[in-house]
């Protein structure tokens, strides 16, 4: 029986942690997205706007989110957010997500 060098067997397992770590944080990412633009059609349908209007902004917003580049180079949201802060006057520090103690979390 052959024994893993203990370097080999570190590095191995170093790059599975970061693998899975990568994985957790697309699926993160993913879910908080996701929350996001139902909240944002929650406030669209408040709002009593048309099927149609509520459909566009989907696709819109897909839109934006498959076209990372704009001129040939990235789009930074914190460039957008400090721009949209100065234009609309909007305070983005204000959004505060309410989560699940860690208890709660542990039990679900």
């Amino acid at each position: 029986m052959k024994v893993m060098d203990c370097n080999k067997c570190r590095k191995q397992m170093q790059k599975e942690c970061e693998v899975c770590q990568y994985e957790m944080f697309t699926a993160i990412v993913n879910d908080i997205v996701k929350a996001a633009t139902v909240a944002f059609i929650g406030v669209l349908h408040r709002r009593e706007l048309s099927e149609g209007y509520i459909r566009k902004f989907y696709e819109d917003f897909l839109l934006v989110l498959d076209c990372p580049e704009v001129f040939g180079s990235p789009v930074k949201s914190d460039e957008l957010q400090k721009l949209y802060s100065e234009k609309y006057k909007i305070d983005f520090e204000r959004i505060k997500c309410n989560y699940d103690s860690f208890d709660e979390y542990r039990h679900k």
